[in-house]
């Protein structure tokens, strides 16, 4: 039977997704979950492996939103647009959020 371990697509993109310092999903947030994934990884080397992240398709994104989703939020996150939220006000659409949510 094969070991269990956790693959983490890690990069420095982590860092670019952030929704500001009151939104759940924040860079102090981002910072907690490194230091604690470092600390497991340090204390079970063989459990977690770190790989390169890498931009899903639109295919790929498809698997869990549907497609007028996806197109949604490449419309509101495109340079110029007028859209402020993605849903009911807890999730900003800002340029470029679609690639870096892509990743």
């Amino acid at each position: 039977m094969a070991e269990d371990r956790l693959l983490v697509a890690f990069g420095d993109e982590l860092f670019s997704y952030d929704f500001g310092p009151y939104h759940p999903l924040n860079r102090s947030r981002t910072e907690l979950f490194v230091r604690r994934l470092m600390e497991l990884k340090e204390r079970a080397p063989e459990k977690i492996e770190l790989v390169e992240p890498a931009m899903a398709t639109e295919d790929e994104l498809t698997l869990f939103h549907t497609r007028e989703y996806v197109e949604f939020v490449k419309l509101a996150c495109s340079p110029g647009s007028k859209v402020r939220y993605l849903d009911y006000g807890d999730t900003p659409a800002y340029p470029n959020c679609f690639t870096r949510a892509s990743v």
